[in-house]
């Protein structure tokens, strides 16, 4: 799917949503791959097959420092949460641990203005 992102047609989404039911799928890997290629109908189905987007925060976490390093990823932050993706204080909390863990290998100041954006959306249920 890496590889032809955008190209895929109506026919190969419904094979890629058949393999959607192998045990040993990594639906965030699927997630991920389907938002950066932007292949947003795969989007659609990864979530409508029952994943949880929430359901693993140290999963997140990455995905979301990762969103800090690149001004162009706010896009795909925007299609996290317009699918069901919750900040909580966990959550940024977690965001920060990471930040500091690679302090050494990435510019984290981005990290922190974008926890500061985040925390304005933190979900009080």
């Amino acid at each position: 799917m890496s590889l032809f992102g955008k190209e895929l047609n109506g026919v190969q989404l419904e094979r890629f949503h058949g393999y959607l039911t192998n045990n040993d799928v990594d639906f965030y890997e699927l997630l991920f791959i389907a938002v950066s290629c932007e292949q947003f109908d795969a989007v659609k189905i990864i979530l409508n097959s029952g994943f949880e987007i929430n359901s693993d925060i140290k999963r997140l976490r990455a995905e979301l420092f990762i969103c800090s390093q690149y001004e162009g990823s706010k896009h795909y932050v925007d299609l996290y949460l317009a699918n069901g993706l919750t900040i909580t204080s966990e959550l940024l909390t977690e965001i920060n641990l990471i930040a500091q863990e690679n302090s050494n290998h990435f510019e984290i100041e981005r990290t922190y203005q974008f926890i500061a954006e985040l925390s304005g959306l933190i979900s009080t249920n």
